[in-house]
C-alpha cells in the first residue's frame, strides 16, 4: 500500500470548522509492531481566550479501531480527550455477557457513547476533567509555550484483547495526567490478535502507520485567532525499538466563513523541519488575519476563492469531518483517499 497522504483544510457551511493536515510514513506506512505514538502541543495564540471553543488534536488508529486524542480550550475551562471507535465489524453492542462492546472504558473517566457523531457511530471517549463523578475529575491548564507531551500506547494485553492508554506530560509541573484508558476486545470476537498495534486499515484489520492532524473550532467568534504546534511526532516499535517520523504531504490552506472585514477566516498550516528545526513541526493557525504561504496556496489555488465558489468543497469537507457518522471507517485512508486539492 502506498503512503498515506491526506492534506486538507477548508471551510465548512456549518457553525463548526476544522483544518486537516495529513502525514506521509512513506515506507513505514506498513510497519508493523507500533504500539506507541507521541506527540507534542504547543499553544501559541488563543485569543480572545474568555470565549474560545477551539480542539486541537490528531487522528490516528489501532489495527481494528480509529479516533483521536488532543486538547481544547473552552471559555472557561481548557479540557483533553481520547475518542475511539469500535472496530468496523463489532459496532455496538455485541452478544456476549462478558464483553457487551467491543470497546471497553477500562478507567473511571471514559465512558461509552456516541462519541462526537450520530446516527451508527459508537465507542468510548475519555476526558479530563470529567464532571460527570467530581471524585475522579482532574483540571487541566495549559500555559502557552509550553511543550505537552502526548503518548498514546498499548500498556497491557492478555487473551481477550489489548489495553490502550493516552497520557500527556506537563512541563509546567513535571506531572503525568492520564487522559483515558480504553480496553479493546479481539480474539473473543474473531477479530486478529494484530489488532494490537497500530494500524493503517481497521477493516480488514492491518498493522501500519496513518494519522492526521485537524485544528477545529467551534461558534467561533469574528475576531478569533488560533495558533499552535504539533512536533516531534514519533512512533515506536518496541519490540526491535524501532523509531519511524512522518512528514506533512501538504500545508492546508482554505477559507472558512464571514465576510470582510470582520469575517473572512483562514485556516493554514506551515511546517518547519530539520535541519531548520530540531524535528517536524507543524503549525496551525486559523483567523480573520492569518495569511497562507505561497507555497500552501500553490498547492490549493481554490482557498482564496469567496465562500460561494468553495460551496462544492464545503459540502465535501463536512461529509469528511463526519467521517464516523455512519459507523467507524474501514481505515483512515478511506475518509481522505480520493481528496485532493
Amino acid at each position: 500500500m502506498g503512503a498515506f497522504e491526506l492534506a486538507l483544510c477548508a471551510g465548512l457551511l456549518t457553525a463548526a470548522a476544522a483544518c486537516d493536515v495529513g502525514y506521509d510514513f512513506g515506507e513505514a506506512s506498513e510497519a508493523a509492531g507500533v504500539t506507541e505514538l507521541t506527540v507534542t502541543l504547543t499553544w501559541l495564540t488563543v485569543e480572545p481566550a474568555e470565549i474560545a471553543d477551539v480542539y486541537l488534536s490528531t487522528a490516528t488508529s489501532t489495527a481494528c479501531n480509529s479516533g483521536y486524542f488532543g486538547a481544547q480550550f473552552h471559555p472557561k475551562t481548557q479540557s483533553v480527550l481520547f475518542s475511539m471507535w469500535d472496530n468496523p465489524q463489532h459496532v455496538g453492542a455485541t452478544n456476549r455477557s462478558d464483553f457487551p462492546f467491543q470497546g471497553m472504558p477500562a478507567s473511571d473517566n471514559c465512558w461509552r457513547n456516541a462519541l462526537d457523531s450520530t446516527g451508527k457511530s459508537s465507542g468510548v471517549q475519555c476526558g479530563q476533567p470529567w464532571t460527570r463523578n467530581p471524585a475522579v475529575s482532574k483540571n487541566v491548564s495549559f500555559s502557552f509555550g509550553a511543550p505537552y507531551e502526548f503518548r498514546l500506547a498499548m500498556t497491557m494485553q492478555n487473551a481477550s484483547g489489548a489495553l490502550w492508554e493516552v497520557t500527556m506530560f506537563d512541563p509546567t509541573d513535571e506531572t503525568t495526567l492520564s487522559v483515558g484508558k480504553i480496553f479493546f476486545v479481539d480474539v473473543p470476537l474473531g477479530l486478529p490478535t494484530t489488532c494490537r498495534a497500530l494500524g493503517s486499515s481497521q477493516n480488514p484489520p492491518k498493522q501500519g502507520l496513518s494519522a492526521y492532524t485537524f485544528l477545529e473550532y467551534f461558534e467561533a467568534p469574528f475576531d478569533f485567532t488560533t495558533i499552535a504546534t504539533w512536533s516531534n511526532f514519533t512512533a515506536v516499535a518496541p519490540h526491535d525499538n524501532k523509531a519511524y517520523k512522518p512528514n506533512v504531504t501538504k500545508d492546508c490552506c482554505g477559507k472558512t466563513y464571514g465576510k470582510p472585514p470582520t469575517g473572512a477566516f483562514l485556516d493554514t498550516s506551515r511546517r518547519c523541519v530539520p535541519p531548520e528545526c530540531d524535528d517536524l513541526e507543524l503549525t496551525m493557525m486559523c483567523g480573520p488575519f492569518v495569511r497562507p504561504s505561497k507555497s500552501a496556496v500553490a498547492a490549493n489555488p481554490s482557498c482564496l476563492k469567496t465562500s460561494g465558489e468553495q460551496l462544492v468543497d464545503s459540502r465535501d469537507v463536512t461529509r469528511m469531518h463526519d467521517c464516523w457518522r455512519d459507523g467507524p471507517p474501514s481505515s483512515l485512508h478511506e475518509c481522505f483517499a480520493d481528496r485532493t486539492f
